[in-house]
């Protein structure tokens, strides 16, 4: 028994599937949010060393393509930063397959800037006006995202309405302006200042700071970084959603159930994502 998978299905070896297919072998491609690369290769590269069978193709995409991709039935498998919406699993739902959705994980949206930069902190109460470019502190401040089609450009359009944001071409890029230019700032994934299995954090350390927001729960300051979703009072959080519409009990199930697994879950947590895992609901499947 090589670990063990964490799972929200009862049966899961209960599909028939094609000869060379299982939990741990098999060919299929995964559409990946292209903000998650990093994460979710390093859940890969391990599960692929263990399981060398196992050919996943990973596709890195910005969310928005890969949803649109993953609903034409281009991929069957797909991981991003929400969980669908009642009119996204209709649709996948019309199609005669069972949907699988896993919380895999989730993440924090962190908002950086120059060091020199005079903003120190801002108020949960502040955000929609912060994102929409109309709060008096920030509005000579430019505000940056990666990419339009990104998960955190859809997340803060879906929280805050109408996001006035500039584009900046990738997360690396996003950073070096901040880093630059002390009139500007960035809304990033947190992994990228507190990532510790790659060089990331030690890059960015010195060259930007994050902001912290103050809780509405309780008036206290709290970081990106908060350590567990448990009792979680940084607002800006995305949840990470693995969903499988293989119609069956395959690849997709099997790398779900890794990244749940302890091991899984210790993987996200050094990369500075939160676990999420339900120990309660532990199911052993034997190789």
């Amino acid at each position: 028994m090589r670990f063990a998978f964490i799972i929200f299905i009862l049966l899961l070896g209960s599909c028939s599937l094609k000869e060379g297919e299982s939990l741990i072998s098999g060919d299929t491609t995964i559409l990946v949010e292209s903000s998650d690369s990093v994460a979710i290769t390093q859940q890969w590269d391990i599960f692929s060393h263990d399981y060398p069978k196992a050919g996943i193709k990973l596709s890195f995409i910005p969310e928005n393509y890969a949803i649109g991709q993953f609903l034409a039935d281009s991929a069957r498998i797909i991981i991003c930063d929400r969980n669908l919406s009642p009119e996204e699993q209709n649709s996948i739902n019309a199609r005669n397959v069972k949907l699988r959705s896993y919380l895999i994980s989730a993440k924090s949206i962190a908002i950086i800037t120059h060091p020199s930069n005079p903003l120190v902190s801002l108020n949960q109460n502040d955000l929609k006006k912060f994102i929409e470019g109309d709060l008096e502190e920030t509005k000579s401040f430019s505000l940056l995202i990666a990419d339009g089609n990104s998960s955190i450009y859809s997340y803060l359009k879906r929280t805050f309405g109408s996001p006035k944001l500039k584009r900046a071409g990738s997360e690396t890029e996003l950073i070096n302006k901040v880093a630059a230019n002390p009139k500007t700032i960035g809304l990033v994934p947190v992994d990228y200042l507190i990532d510790e299995t790659s060089d990331r954090k030690a890059k960015n350390l010195y060259r930007i700071k994050a902001i912290p927001i103050r809780s509405n729960q309780d008036e206290k300051l709290y970081s990106a970084a908060t350590p567990n979703m448990k009792g979680l009072k940084y607002p800006l959080v995305q949840e990470i959603y693995l969903h499988d519409a293989q119609g069956k009990s395959g690849l997709g199930t099997g790398l779900a159930g890794f990244m749940l697994s302890d091991r899984g879950q210790l993987i996200f947590k050094k990369m500075g994502w939160y676990a999420v895992r339900n120990r309660e609901r532990d199911i052993l499947i034997a190789n």
